[in-house]
């Protein structure tokens, strides 16, 4: 799998995630065939795939990187804040996306990695409020909240059946 995150010079905007397939099914093979696995968009709900990941059931963890100066404005508008999917890659879902997660405003999510015993999903956040046009008026407060300034972190989700 390879996620393409976009092209807008050559007017894919939301980018798509690529599945490889040896030739013969051969993993051994020299040769394989690609198909589009997963289209970015309004109809899929999420754009600009990443960063990619895989769970032990074979379903793949997506996170997107939409730039925070296109959110919300123009192709961009149907879509919030960039965010974690999971995709299953097998059964009646294949290929269908479903939202896991939601990153701070202006931020976007990286990096995802499950614990060997998958009881914990790694998840960084970076640049949280990255628009702001001035340190004493930021867009986004986290992770403190308050009156802190933004700042990047390594979040750790837990509570995942084993």
């Amino acid at each position: 799998y390879v996620a393409l995150t976009n092209s807008a010079g050559h007017g894919n905007f939301y980018g798509h995630v690529l599945r490889l397939v040896e030739d013969r099914d051969d993993p051994e093979g020299t040769s394989f065939r690609y198909e589009v696995f997963l289209a970015g968009g309004p109809q899929s709900g999420l754009a600009c795939p990443d960063n990619l990941a895989f769970d032990k059931a074979g379903n793949l963890w997506v996170v997107c990187d939409i730039s925070s100066a296109r959110l919300g404005r123009g192709a961009y508008k149907p879509f919030g804040n960039n965010g974690l999917f999971v995709v299953p890659t097998a059964g009646a879902s294949a290929g269908d996306a479903f939202q896991f997660a939601s990153g701070p405003v202006e931020s976007e999510l990286t990096g995802p990695c499950f614990t060997p015993d998958e009881s914990t999903l790694f998840l960084a956040v970076q640049h949280p409020g990255e628009e702001s046009l001035t340190a004493d008026r930021p867009t986004s407060r986290w992770p403190d909240g308050g009156d802190a300034v933004p700042r990047p972190a390594l979040v750790a989700i837990t509570g995942f059946r084993r």
